[in-house]
């Protein structure tokens, strides 16, 4: 009877254990279905597409726009459609001088132009693209943002206006062009010329010039009527997209304001912060490489323009290295002058100084 009693006891244990078996296999078949049924879902819904629309500086034909689109292109192709740039050209959605403002409130999205302009909201602007007497090629100046810690001293400025910044893409030189010629730091007295950049204005009033703002659309009408006698009327392919190598005939080297320069690319912050880091990664590897598809796009345009320029009649003086030398002191003064101003100015200033002198451009 205890024998039985026994065997039954193995036989109701092992069967249980059998359901328990049977019932956890089939939790388990419902959980991995459930879970394939899930990602078959998420499978076949279509990612989020972003939608940017994007202000430039200056428009078709132009270096800027030339890299804006084919940088906008590899973004979409790089995120499979997901983030979609459109381009407007300057007037289209907003005017050139109220981007900043626009972008931080959400009206654009994103904007390819130059952080010179807002050097009026805060002068600690006036040190971002370029300095005169400065950095004098792209090169130097990519090494401050990336190997010294320039870009988060940048990053710093743009975040007290609700941007985010992308890349600072690079840019050629600017020379001074003029109606009249210019042929030494005498010549400059009393001319009437227009600049973007706090900074230029600064260092032509030293040099005994009247300086003048006004938007780069407005330049050639200005030195049509003599309003202006010259100034900064952009890199040479700038200058003749604009008809301003019509009435300026006359070049200056080397480049005095503005030797080598960087523009902007910002996102506004809470763009930004809706992507998906994934997406993210894609904007900031293709903004990076836009900073140098930049220079390259506009320093070609600058040498077919050169030849034209020069098949026009352009002529072009070297300043003599004394006198150089000369001005480099003054903007030296400017640079100490503007960034008594601005506690983070002061900051990207001395960040850029160091470099500066371990290159040996500064004793």
């Amino acid at each position: 009877m205890k024998k039985f009693k026994w065997r039954l006891g193995r036989t109701v244990f092992s069967v249980l254990i059998i359901l328990s078996l049977a019932l956890l296999l089939f939790g388990c078949g419902q959980q991995a279905a459930t879970e394939e049924d899930q990602g078959e879902q998420s499978a076949n819904q279509p990612a989020k597409v972003y939608k940017l629309k994007c202000n430039v500086v200056l428009g078709p034909g132009t270096g800027i726009w030339k890299s804006g689109e084919e940088w906008a292109k590899r973004v979409k192709e790089a995120s499979g459609g997901q983030l979609d740039i459109t381009l407007y050209p300057p007037g289209a959605l907003i005017g050139a001088t109220d981007a900043l403002e626009a972008l931080s409130k959400g009206v654009i999205d994103l904007n390819y132009s130059t952080s010179e302009y807002w050097a009026g909201k805060d002068t600690a602007f006036s040190f971002v693209t370029y300095l005169p007497g400065g950095f004098e090629k792209p090169i130097q100046h990519d090494f401050w943002l990336y190997r010294r810690g320039g870009i988060d001293l940048v990053r710093e400025l743009y975040a007290k206006y609700n941007a985010y910044l992308l890349a600072l893409p690079y840019y050629p030189a600017e020379y001074l062009m003029t109606r009249e010629p210019v042929k030494s730091i005498n010549d400059i007295k009393g001319k009437k010329l227009v600049f973007s950049g706090a900074m230029p204005h600064a260092l032509f009033t030293k040099l005994g010039a009247s300086t003048i703002f006004m938007p780069t659309s407005e330049r050639v009408t200005s030195l049509e009527r003599g309003v202006i006698d010259g100034g900064d009327l952009g890199i040479p392919s700038t200058t003749v997209a604009i008809g301003a190598d019509r009435v300026a005939k006359y070049m200056l080297r080397p480049s005095l304001h503005q030797p080598s320069s960087a523009l902007e690319l910002i996102i506004n912050k809470q763009v930004w912060d809706s992507l998906p880091k994934n997406l993210q990664n894609i904007l900031e590897l293709e903004s990076y490489e836009l900073a140098w598809r930049c220079y390259r796009e506009s320093l070609d345009l600058d040498l077919k323009a050169l030849s034209e320029m020069r098949a026009g009649g352009l002529q072009e003086f070297t300043l003599p290295e004394s006198e150089v030398k000369q001005v480099r002191k003054l903007a030296m003064e400017c640079w100490e002058e503007e960034a008594a101003k601005t506690e983070l100015g002061k900051k990207i200033l001395d960040s850029q100084v160091a470099v500066m002198k371990e290159l040996g451009l500064l004793e």
